[in-house]
């Protein structure tokens, strides 16, 4: 079965006049960045235009129902940062053991005649 590539290549053929667009650029580098400066430009006002000209003739409309304050939640989330709170307050005010001296009793009983431990 053999395949008629004629037709594929006559509908295609435009695909080969693309590769001469790089080498006319090359060629006229002026009128190549103005035209490139206009689609730019172009590209730029219709972007323009569908976010300011059209934005402002769309009808906003107010909704019907109003946001509301749900006031149990506020108290519960409100309720949990003060108990974070505190648990960070009560972890400021106690004393860990320095694990890198050497091991001494937490409350030592002192004795008048006594040296501290280590000397």
């Amino acid at each position: 079965m053999k395949i008629e590539t004629g037709k594929i290549k006559k509908n295609f053929g435009w695909l080969k006049s693309l590769g001469r667009i790089p080498g006319a650029a090359a060629s006229h580098p002026f009128s190549a960045s103005l035209f490139l400066f206009f689609i730019a430009l172009a590209l730029g006002f219709l972007i323009f235009y569908k976010y300011v000209f059209l934005s402002q003739r769309a009808a906003f409309s107010i909704p019907e129902k109003q946001s509301f304050f749900n006031e149990a939640a506020y108290e519960e989330v409100l309720k949990r940062w003060q108990d974070q709170e505190n648990k960070f307050k009560e972890a400021e005010t106690k004393e860990y053991p320095d694990p890198f001296r050497r091991s001494v009793p937490l409350n030592p009983v002192e004795t008048p005649n006594s040296s501290p431990p280590g000397e």
